[in-house]
């Protein structure tokens, strides 16, 4: 019925773009900073500077942006780089201007080209509209418990049905294993829970592969023509932390 099939193990949803929370002391660094005027006007210029790039690998796409999304997104961005310096447990390196003004421009150019990639071309790719015929089900799964009775009476009677010797080495590592949970635990419940980690786990396998390639296509921002090493560093130690 799915081929072969495996336990899959449960898998979060993370696939929509990176999400800085906006009450985290990085993000209201960034929104309190001097930096922030500079932000506003600078954004839509960074995502014309990658649309020139993205359009020669993805001539046909739309690519429709809201002035505000992108400033909300380079505002997130330096909040994560700002997150990213301030979480590493080398003090050292932290003290190093350098190394800390790099490891922001870096992570900033990061999270602009993976978020930008992800909202602009690869939600028009066939690849993902075919993605979503698997996450309509997984979320139909969810809702109807009907369905997932029908379906487990078809699994069963698929599996208990009369095979020939050969085929049995391969039916048992080719199911998903129901049989070895405690018996606790409601038989119902767990062939809902393997069904659909097993259908997420086709899903982040195969959105992985296809945004991976979209990746391969990196986009650098020239950051330093925007924003000096002084701005930064003011940026930088205007996180007010937790003593």
């Amino acid at each position: 019925m799915f081929g072969t099939l495996i336990c899959a193990a449960p898998v979060s949803n993370t696939m929509e773009k990176s999400i800085i929370d906006i009450n985290s002391i990085y993000f209201k660094a960034v929104l309190e900073s001097t930096l922030i005027f500079k932000i506003r006007v600078t954004a839509k210029l960074l995502f014309n500077d990658w649309l020139t790039h993205a359009k020669q690998h993805y001539p046909h796409y739309l690519y429709q942006a809201d002035e505000k999304n992108l400033i909300k997104d380079l505002t997130s961005a330096f909040a994560k780089g700002l997150e990213i310096v301030w979480r590493n447990e080398n003090q050292a390196k932290r003290q190093s201007s350098e190394w800390s003004v790099g490891l922001v421009l870096d992570a900033v150019s990061s999270h602009l080209n993976t978020n930008w990639s992800q909202e602009y071309i690869y939600k028009q790719s066939k690849g993902y509209k075919e993605l979503c015929f698997l996450k309509t089900l997984v979320q139909y799964l969810k809702i109807d418990d009907t369905a997932i009775k029908k379906l487990e009476i078809l699994y069963n009677n698929l599996i208990n049905k009369e095979i020939n010797p050969a085929e049995q080495e391969s039916r048992n590592e080719n199911i998903i294993c129901l049989d070895h949970f405690k018996k606790n635990k409601k038989p119902q419940s767990i062939f809902k829970k393997n069904i659909v980690n097993y259908i997420e786990s086709i899903f982040f396998e195969k959105h992985f592969l296809i945004f991976g390639e979209i990746l391969k296509h990196k986009f650098t921002f020239a950051l330093s023509d925007f924003f000096n090493f002084h701005e930064i560093i003011e940026l930088i130690e205007s996180v007010k932390r937790p003593s």
